[in-house]
């Protein structure tokens, strides 16, 4: 075995998927070294060495930081399910590993969030 792999699960308020996802990688993943588990991420440099390797994005459609983290997650080789590269070209958050000029970035969280992600009264998504 070459080392733990970790698999980082990026969700929102679902409630039905990640559950039973997470079980069934940690089952079938134990045997060979590999684990999930939530991805938590909150005003993360641009070139921290990535924890996950990989991490299967299911919100950053809805909430922009995500995306800008997944992309530099993915250059520093992180392999991302549900590639952020194919939203948007908004370039900063990954200039210094394709060498494009720029100052030193960092991300951070917003304290917004999509109408989609606010709760009703039975706690179900709009």
């Amino acid at each position: 075995m070459a080392g733990k792999k970790v698999v980082g699960l990026l969700v929102g308020r679902e409630n039905t998927f990640p559950g039973p996802f997470l079980d069934m990688v940690n089952q079938r993943g134990a045997d060979v070294g590999v684990t999930a588990e939530l991805a938590v991420f909150g005003g993360t440099s641009e070139l921290e060495p990535p924890r996950h390797a990989v991490i299967v994005d299911r919100i950053s459609h809805e909430i922009p930081y995500y995306r800008a983290h997944l992309k530099s997650a993915a250059l520093l080789g992180t392999a991302v399910i549900n590639d952020p590269f194919w939203w948007e070209a908004d370039g900063p958050p990954c200039s210094s590993r394709t060498r494009v000029a720029a100052g030193r970035t960092s991300t951070s969280s917003t304290r917004s969030t999509s109408c989609s992600l606010r709760s009703t009264r039975r706690g179900r998504r709009r």
